[in-house]
């Protein structure tokens, strides 16, 4: 009587290679032997990597110095800046006229002297104003918090400080009292300055106008 032969065990699965589905290679090694992509890198980079040299920068895209702070508010609208000076302007007006024609009655009522006595007085008058309020009003003057906008620092988008501020409101104003002419170039310097918009006072003190946000 022959004695049946004991069936032949199962062979255990290999996991070393052509596991199915798993993409092993065609050689047979495993798919964890070769580097791969690091599963948890974002598809979109890295939020925080700094632009390069044609990237995208504070103000609408326009490419600009590397050291402007990126999320800085948009630039103000040359229209709104314009009207903010005006009403600045018919502040002062104001206040400087009157006290130019007394400083005319006591110099004996002449008519020359009240030019330039009207003249000296609203220039000086106007540097005040402008420097007590960039450095005391959030960067805002009366006419820029009627029109939403404000100066900001160029390096990071704060107030003006007490540098600053002034600087910015002597370049415009004290100039203007020996040249005439001196704040409609200072004024005009914005409409074609790229890529801040800034007027030359602008320049001088390191400052920007932008929006309020």
């Amino acid at each position: 009587m022959t004695t049946p032969e004991p069936p032949d065990e199962p062979t255990p699965p290999s996991f070393d290679k052509d596991r199915p589905g798993a993409g092993g290679s065609a050689q047979g090694g495993s798919p964890y032997d070769t580097p791969s992509a690091d599963p948890y890198a974002s598809p979109y980079g890295s939020p925080y990597a700094a632009p390069g040299p044609g990237g995208a920068q504070p103000y609408g895209g326009v490419p600009g110095p590397a050291d402007t702070i990126v999320g800085m508010p948009p630039l103000a609208a040359l229209g709104k800046r314009l009207v903010a000076r005006i009403i600045d302007w018919l502040i002062l007006l104001v206040i400087a006229v009157p006290l130019a024609i007394v400083a005319a009655v006591a110099n004996g009522n002449d008519h020359q002297a009240l030019s330039v006595v009207a003249q000296v007085v609203t220039l000086f008058a106007a540097f005040l104003y402008e420097g007590l309020m960039l450095t005391h009003a959030g960067g805002q003057t009366v006419g820029k918090k009627v029109m939403r906008i404000r100066v900001a620092n160029l390096a990071d988008g704060s107030a003006p400080t007490n540098q600053s501020g002034w600087t910015r409101a002597a370049v415009w104003d004290l100039p203007a009292i020996l040249c005439c002419g001196w704040q409609i170039v200072d004024a005009l310097w914005c409409t074609w300055d790229q890529p801040y918009r800034q007027c030359i006072h602008d320049k001088a003190a390191k400052t920007v106008v932008v929006q309020v946000v």
